[in-house]
């Protein structure tokens, strides 16, 4: 549907947002195949079953819409009433009311906020916003999906890890998530430890139970627990119970195989203490699990840090680990929990880090991807960068897909960025919706980019070259004929060389190795931009990478040894029984330079040329004897006196 405008409805494309909401029981009435329906090119969807009954719902309003077995007809009609009342929201917005409202003073009514799709009781627009009880998290409902979501997720990673589970995970916890799914993120932290929450009669949680070893379906798995300012702010209380479960279980005495949390929090107090750390606080550091930014400060810092690829120490692949790696650890190492506080201490983070072999975060919201902001490069990116740079292997990264709360399931980090290109950025119809924002359009484009770029310089292996590629295709060369590149030289060219230039950034950087004619082309696209449109803050690297692009001489054509080789022997008759595929071949006609043999021999050369080179030689003595006089006369002069 595109960008949304402050104070302007939806048009009438939001009956594909309908769809989404009403989606699933629809079908389950209808009868129909709901993958079949979303699985159309979205112009399609209109004409599939379910479109064609919401469409026929909101223009007869004589139509309760029951059309099948009397069984279905009650849960029709009532689809019916609720997806008329969802069109009569979405048709309007109360945004520039209630911004006068809250100007003049006034009362604002409240309002749940969030994903319309996923809880369309946010509409509509306009109203005062609030969460919910963050006391509440996690809620029991959270619990059970993240406990199923974790089984599953473990049995997968096992099965494809030798039958071995992670033994340290680490999450990113973020504020606006936990609102959304309210704590399944928490919970699958509190169950990889074998630890459940308690709650009292209002639902919110007021303690901890850790369950026996016999009753785990794995060994005790550790957590790091890295939390967001605004993550901070709001869940202290989350953060406290998390930080005793760790304590709790840390004090187990169990085989060292079944408790990773006990032994790493050893390992770690043993180093501790040889850097001159008391007893006292070699115990409570190595127990620390729950990390955020200092008291008052907000972000990884990471988002300035990818773009100035220039400022690196090492101008190469990877070059900006060890820098983007310390900012990371610095801003995000200060602890949080009893006696901590906020505190920092040197290589407690790093050394929690270094123990993680898988790195969670979740994705709840149908408005918000991985690709949407830089938010999910800074964070879990930004745990799998300092894990390279401190040991030298990637974590496994992962997205916990939420969006659908009745099949969760947990997607690669690759995976989740492949999904959203092809789903988005690289789509027409959200191509066609950037472009009816025309300027504004392409700030998006231009996000896309840089974000992609956050991914493959915090963790490489999530970003595939040919993504670049499908980029460059789609926006430069327009390969399908949808006027991306005129729509962005014409809308916003400034933003058009910033695309430009984060290609030509992983060309250069070695993330993606495109063909002579692709370099020289973006070199070219991005000369021009950058010039069009006096564009001030450029990466100098960059710059000197596309002049020298575009200076370098095409590469000729290298003939294999082969071809030479076999054009070199001497034609051979055809056989008898290729005959007549040679008389076939002949009716065929051929363009070109057509070959005449040559004289072995050099011939004479004609008259006319040997007079005209006697004449040349003639007069070059005749000059040559001028310029000797001329000097003899010079020398016969007397010279001044020093």
């Amino acid at each position: 549907m595109g960008l949304a405008t402050f104070g302007e409805a939806p048009d009438a494309r939001r009956r594909a947002t309908l769809l989404q909401i009403v989606g699933k029981p629809l079908a389950t009435a209808l009868g129909e195949d709901l993958d079949e329906t979303f699985l159309r090119e979205p112009a399609d969807m209109a004409d599939s079953p379910l479109g064609r009954w919401v469409a026929r719902v909101l223009d007869d309003a004589d139509f309760d819409g029951a059309t099948t077995a009397p069984a279905q007809a009650e849960t029709l009609r009532a689809l019916a009433t609720r997806v008329r009342q969802l069109d009569a929201v979405l048709a309007h917005n109360e945004e520039i009311e209630g911004l006068l409202t809250a100007l003049d003073g006034r009362y604002l009514r409240a309002s749940y906020g969030g994903d319309p799709v996923r809880n369309p009781d946010s509409l509509p627009t306009g109203r005062n916003l609030y969460g919910f009880d963050p006391s509440r998290v996690p809620t029991r409902a959270a619990w059970d999906t993240g406990v199923a979501a974790m089984d599953a997720w473990i049995a997968a990673y096992a099965q494809s890890h030798g039958g071995k589970a992670p033994e340290k995970i680490a999450f990113t916890l973020w504020a606006g998530e936990a609102s959304r799914h309210q704590g399944v993120l928490e919970s699958q932290a509190f169950h990889a430890m074998g630890v459940r929450p308690r709650w009292d009669e209002a639902g919110r949680m007021h303690g901890i139970e850790v369950l026996p070893a016999a009753a785990l379906k794995w060994p005790r798995i550790d957590v790091l627990v890295s939390v967001t300012g605004s993550y901070r702010d709001q869940f202290p209380h989350v953060m406290r119970w998390l930080d005793e479960a760790v304590r709790q279980v840390a004090a187990l005495r169990e085989p060292a195989g079944a408790n990773a949390v006990a032994r790493h929090s050893e390992a770690l107090a043993r180093r501790l203490r040889t850097e001159g750390a008391s007893e006292a606080e070699a115990a409570r550091w190595s127990t620390a699990r729950v990390f955020s930014n200092e008291q008052g400060s907000y972000g990884a810092g990471l988002e300035e840090a990818a773009l100035a690829s220039e400022l690196w120490r090492s101008q190469r692949r990877g070059g900006g680990d060890a820098q983007m790696a310390g900012l990371f650890i610095d801003r995000m190492g200060h602890a949080y929990g009893q006696g901590l506080e906020g505190a920092a201490r040197p290589g407690a983070f790093a050394g929690n880090l270094a123990q993680v072999d898988a790195a969670l975060m979740a994705r709840s919201s149908n408005l918000y991807g991985v690709l949407t902001n830089d938010d999910p490069f800074q964070y879990l990116g930004g745990i799998a960068q300092a894990v390279r740079h401190l040991t030298g292997k990637d974590p496994a990264l992962y997205v916990l897909n939420l969006r659908d709360t009745g099949a969760v399931r947990t997607d690669t980090a690759a995976g989740a960025i492949a999904r959203e290109m092809q789903t988005r950025y690289l789509h027409p119809q959200w191509i066609a919706a950037q472009q009816a924002e025309g300027y504004s359009g392409a700030l998006q484009v231009l996000k896309t980019a840089q974000f992609l770029w956050g991914w493959q310089v915090t963790a490489p292996a999530t970003v595939r070259p040919d993504q670049w590629q499908s980029l460059h295709d789609t926006y430069v060369r327009d390969r399908e004929r949808l006027g991306t590149r005129a729509w962005l030289e014409g809308a916003n060219r400034a933003a058009f060389a910033q695309t430009l230039e984060r290609m030509l950034d992983a060309v250069r950087l070695n993330y993606w190795s495109p063909d002579a004619a692709t370099r020289r082309e973006l070199a070219q696209a991005y000369a021009q931009a950058a010039q069009a449109s006096g564009l001030r803050e450029r990466n100098v690297a960059v710059e000197r990478f596309a002049r020298a692009a575009m200076s370098a001489p095409p590469k000729p054509a290298v003939v294999p040894v082969e071809v030479q080789r076999a054009a070199a022997m001497p034609a051979e008759s055809p056989a008898p029984s290729e005959s007549k595929q040679g008389n076939e071949a002949a009716t065929q006609a051929v363009r070109g330079l057509r070959l005449e043999p040559q004289p072995e021999t050099v011939p004479a050369p004609r008259s006319d040329s040997v007079v005209r080179t006697l004449w040349a030689l003639f007069g070059m003595a005749v000059l040559l004897a001028l310029g000797a006089l001329t000097q003899w006369h010079r020398h016969r002069r007397p010279r001044p006196a020093l």
